[in-house]
């Protein structure tokens, strides 16, 4: 049997695996970053999006007014000068007409609208209890941004 020299480094017989390390070790992060970006965990999602914003937030990019896109933000003035939010659908629907005016191809809307409006004229005939019924037909009868056809 053949003498092999016995080192008294602890790990010393890691050292034949460093030929293997050389290959092992790439596809080990590989599979890990591969397996990471599968799973999505709620961690990796939450730092992700810390160090995007700290990125904008240091390198914001200029203003460009020659670019087609355009955001439309509801901020505290906006809700100073028209009144609390939710606005009327009809408020919307005068939104979205000078959009068009301004020449707006596309409008989408970061929110949603699941509740009817509560300042049409039904919903109103239906809110006021001691409303006379002549009244109460005519509102009733009026048109609603929510149930116009397009």
């Amino acid at each position: 049997m053949a003498d092999r020299p016995v080192s008294g480094l602890p790990f010393a017989g890691l050292a034949r695996l460093i030929p293997y390390l050389r290959w092992g070790a790439p596809l080990i992060v590989m599979l890990a970053y591969s397996i990471l970006h599968w799973w999505q965990p709620p961690l990796l999602q939450a730092v992700r999006t810390m160090v995007f914003d700290f990125y904008v937030a240091q390198k914001p990019r200029p203003y460009d007014p020659n670019l087609p896109v355009r955001i439309v933000d509801i901020d505290d003035e906006s809700l100073t000068r028209l009144g609390q939010w939710p606005w009327p659908r009809t408020r919307m629907a005068e939104i979205v007409r000078r959009l068009e005016e301004y020449g707006a191809l596309a409008i989408g809307f970061d929110v949603l609208f699941a509740e009817p409006d509560r300042t049409s004229p039904a919903s109103i005939a239906e809110s006021l209890p001691n409303l006379d019924p002549e009244t109460r037909e005519r509102l009733q009868a009026m048109p609603s941004i929510a149930s116009a056809k397009t």
